[in-house]
């Protein structure tokens, strides 16, 4: 059973608080803990949108971006199903100005079909939750092409027309524990409610910044032809120095990604001079695979430098970091 969690498409970027294999905070089947994990995905919402969209063109892979909240219930213990009364997949929020917001999309109006397609007709792998089909089949569409979303809201069913615009295809999800940690695995975007629920704007999008930049710089799989499959021990000898390799690539990274944004490109190093900062370093337990928080610092101050990064003065293609992409990670 899934514990408590919300899921946001935030431009279609799912949010989720328990995906499989994840570890839990025992809130419990309560509506007060699927309020405040509400408030978590939303706030998530509001900062991995403007980072999935305005970094698109650096992006191999896009989707739709339409700004929506969605989650299933499926995703819950069965004393929550009662908040979807219309139908098992509904929509949680919306964003600001999004185009779902412009469609006119309610919270609580259940998805009744994308494009036509019925609900009970997305194709699903087993164990699949229905938030997590409705992602697939919203992401295998055209990132700018118009789209139709029949809704279901009370006795009525409504067809309403969205224009998305395009968005990096990341699946990203707010993790049900209390730690400070974030991770991704090429695919997902992991952030710990610990972290968003402590850190302040400009350090969750440093992170966030962080773990996209790994997603666009396409590590994971890189990793894999370098020989280092995901789950093995990496912090020795060569792996560390690979590992370490990716992580100072995604510092360095991360803050063209908050200029394009929009958001102030020293939040990054700013990330790892604030306390939060320092603690997810792990200070003398830090793992050898990531530099110190000092380090990182000072790596990105110097990009910052280098590149005279500023919010959105014009679009940071970040052509030296990018041509890394298609070459094999070496250590130096």
């Amino acid at each position: 059973m899934r514990k408590l969690g919300l899921a946001a498409l935030a431009p279609l970027a799912l949010l989720s608080a328990s995906p499989a294999g994840s570890t839990t905070i025992q809130t419990g089947p309560t509506a007060a803990g699927f309020g405040v994990l509400q408030v978590l995905d939303d706030r998530l919402a509001q900062i991995a949108d403007p980072l999935l969209r305005a970094n698109a063109p650096l992006c191999r892979n896009l989707m739709p971006g339409l700004g929506m909240v969605l989650h299933s219930a499926d995703q819950y213990p069965a004393a929550l199903r009662s908040h979807f009364p219309n139908g098992e997949i509904a929509v949680a929020g919306t964003l600001p100005q999004s185009a779902a917001a412009q469609a006119g999309m309610r919270s609580g109006d259940g998805i009744a079909a994308i494009n036509g397609v019925a609900a009970q007709a997305w194709p699903r792998n087993e164990g699949q939750i229905l938030r997590d089909a409705a992602f697939a089949r919203l992401s295998s569409l055209p990132a700018d092409a118009p789209l139709q979303l029949t809704l279901r809201r009370g006795d009525s069913d409504l067809v309403v027309e969205m224009q998305p615009v395009p968005a990096c295809r990341v699946l990203s999800e707010v993790v049900t524990d209390h730690s400070l940690f974030a991770h991704t695995d090429g695919r997902i975007i992991q952030l710990s409610a610990g972290f968003v629920s402590q850190a302040s704007d400009d350090n969750l999008a440093a992170i966030f910044a962080h773990e996209l930049a790994h997603v666009i710089l396409e590590h994971r799989r890189r990793l894999a032809e370098a020989g280092i499959p995901a789950g093995s021990k990496g912090d020795t000898g060569r792996n560390r120095d690979i590992n370490r390799q990716t992580e100072i690539e995604a510092d360095r990274l991360s803050v063209h990604l908050l200029a394009n944004a929009g958001f102030d490109p020293a939040a990054g190093p700013g990330l790892f001079r604030s306390p939060i900062g320092r603690r997810m370093s792990g200070g003398l337990l830090r793992s050898p695979i990531y530099p110190s928080a000092r380090d990182r610092a000072d790596t990105m101050d110097r990009e910052i430098a280098d590149y005279q990064l500023q919010r959105r003065q014009r679009l940071s293609m970040a052509g030296h970091l990018m041509l890394t992409r298609d070459q094999p990670l070496l250590t130096e």
